[in-house]
């Protein structure tokens, strides 16, 4: 056996750091002047393994937060806690990410996290990360009568995801729906409570400029014969002249 096992009565102290092995275990004391007094023979101590504590000591994994992905976005997130266990911790995820509690930028599957202590004590937990119900946007842009005027609106429907809604819209609007509007197009973002969104362009069209011309001008044969000519052309604008 290994004579270097010891407890001291002063403080209390236990060796540490031994592998396995039979050792012999010897009392010594501290007096007041500070030296060692009497040893005494305690007797043989085996080492072994240490045995992972079980129960509520076990070394374990809280979830603190998850976050579901939205599709397409890859925006998925799991945040751990380690219960119990003694330092440091070895911790690997599934997806080849180590040493971190918290990972982000996860798309819908699942995921495990298993977590090694000093002891060599493993705990493991999967968790899943979803894909949540996808954000919807339909409407339409209206047509100007008039050529060059601010008439023109955009009215849309959000739907799929889970409300309530926020809109921003290419011009800096926020509203739902857009009002005296000029012709062109308008993109907006529509973003549930869970972050999710999706984009869409509408247009609000108008007709071209009207105009017109003298296509054709004939005078009158005699004086004061009704028998004068204009012929003009004319284009552009909603037709029906």
């Amino acid at each position: 056996p290994n004579p270097d096992a010891f407890i001291d009565i002063d403080s209390l102290a236990v060796q540490h750091g031994l592998d396995e092995g039979l050792y012999n275990a010897y009392l010594r004391v501290l007096d007041n002047a500070g030296n060692w007094s009497f040893w005494r023979f305690i007797g043989a101590v085996t080492i072994t393994e240490p045995i992972c504590p079980v129960g509520q000591f076990a070394l374990g994994i809280n979830q603190s937060n998850l976050i579901n992905a939205c599709p397409g976005q890859q925006n998925g997130s799991i945040s751990a806690q380690i219960l119990n266990g003694i330092s440091p911790f070895h911790i690997q995820w599934s997806h080849g990410v180590q040493n971190q509690l918290s990972v982000g930028n996860l798309n819908p599957g699942f995921y495990t996290l298993t977590i090694t202590d000093s002891l060599g004590c493993t705990a493991s937990q999967q968790f899943e990360i979803i894909e949540l119900p996808g954000v919807s946007v339909t409407g339409s842009g209206s047509h100007i009568a008039c050529h060059g005027s601010f008439t023109g609106t955009v009215n849309i429907t959000p739907g799929g995801g889970t409300p309530p809604y926020g809109f921003n819209w290419s011009n800096g609007a926020q509203s739902q729906n857009l009002s005296n509007l000029p012709a062109g197009n308008y993109t907006v973002t529509v973003t549930d409570a869970n972050n999710c969104f999706t984009t869409e362009t509408f247009a609000v069209t108008q007709p071209n400029p009207l105009t017109s011309s003298v296509s054709l001008t004939l005078n009158p044969f005699c004086f004061g014969d009704q028998t004068g000519l204009i012929n003009i052309a004319v284009s552009g604008g909603a037709g029906g002249y």
